[in-house]
């Protein structure tokens, strides 16, 4: 009986170690550090500036010139992002233009909210921003989405920079200090203004 009550409290622990960690969360602290605006911009859109904001223990990133207004903060699987018109004309986003420059410096595609992960890879129509109006939405890698069948499966999106089991294993990971980023064109008056937006992740957290 002793024996079977050693073999029971044993398994009853390693359930509770193994499940607990079913339940902990990967987050990031991922940082805007510079932007590539486009040509003879301060010329034409005045002076630049990123700043670094914290809502609520969120830390946001704010890129702002004359043209526009854009702040960044990243979930576990996109960038999500409120970009507000600043000029006295309508800006249109050509969503299928946007890339993710992932760590290895791979291009994908990318995909906004509204849009059916099942149609990941069909085309995207553009938004357009009326002046001194914003915009609220987010980026996924469209390489990032896939499926699983069963009957727990369905479209899932993989997180950005991995998933984790404990702290020790995220501070090791090959992602910690790596940088990605963003190409992000916006059309005004038919002339296509492209930004360059790099960030890097500065932590993982596991919770």
């Amino acid at each position: 009986m002793k024996v079977k009550s050693f073999l029971l409290v044993s398994l009853g622990l390693l359930c509770l170690s193994s499940c607990a960690s079913l339940f902990l969360t990967t987050s990031y602290d991922v940082g805007l550090t510079s932007v590539e605006a486009p040509k003879d911009a301060k010329q034409q859109y005045g002076e630049t500036q990123v700043v670094m904001l914290n809502e609520d223990g969120v830390s946001k990133y704010s890129y702002e010139d004359d043209l526009i207004k854009i702040t960044w903060f990243t979930t576990s699987t996109s960038f999500e992002f409120v970009l507000r018109n600043k000029s006295s004309h309508s800006i249109k986003i050509p969503w299928d233009e946007i890339a993710y420059i992932n760590p290895n410096g791979e291009s994908m595609r990318c995909i906004h909210s509204g849009v059916k992960l099942i149609d990941r890879n069909n085309a995207q129509a553009p938004s357009i921003i009326a002046k001194n109006s914003s915009l609220s939405d987010m980026l996924v890698p469209s390489d990032n989405i896939y499926y699983v069948s069963g009957n727990y499966g369905g479209w899932q999106t993989k997180n950005l920079f991995g998933k984790y089991s404990s702290q020790e294993a995220a501070n090791t990971s090959v992602y910690r200090g790596s940088k990605v980023y963003i190409v992000f064109p916006i059309i005004i008056e038919n002339v296509t203004n492209e930004y360059t937006f790099q960030f890097q992740v500065k932590d993982i957290i596991v919770k």
